[in-house]
């Protein structure tokens, strides 16, 4: 089965693993399972704020800087855009085309 190259470059804009889906679905593992794990042929985009979620399901600026962290010792090729901002998607949109253009470049 081939799959679409959109499964290829993943992005996310204020992730983090502060909702019970997310914690459920272990979240918090991630860093830890992409060091354990073969390398995948994809591109990975993150955006968080330094003011973003800090609250009883995780502190989600120190979630990305973690996942961040992880991607870069795995060696995969992957962005980290951290500003200052809060959980919104202001920054995340404000950014988009520079995003989109970085995941989709040859």
């Amino acid at each position: 089965m081939k799959r679409s190259r959109c499964h290829d470059r993943p992005s996310t804009n204020a992730g983090g693993p502060g909702c019970r889906i997310c914690a459920g679905a272990g979240f918090l593992n991630y860093p830890s399972l992409i060091r354990k794990t073969p390398r995948k042929p994809i591109r990975i985009f993150l955006q968080s704020g330094a003011n973003d979620l800090n609250w009883e399901f995780g502190h989600w600026p120190l979630a990305n800087q973690q996942m961040a962290a992880a991607l870069e010792w795995a060696g995969y090729d992957y962005r980290f855009v951290f500003g200052n901002g809060s959980h919104s998607g202001k920054h995340g949109a404000a950014i988009l085309p520079d995003a989109l253009r970085w995941l989709w470049r040859d």
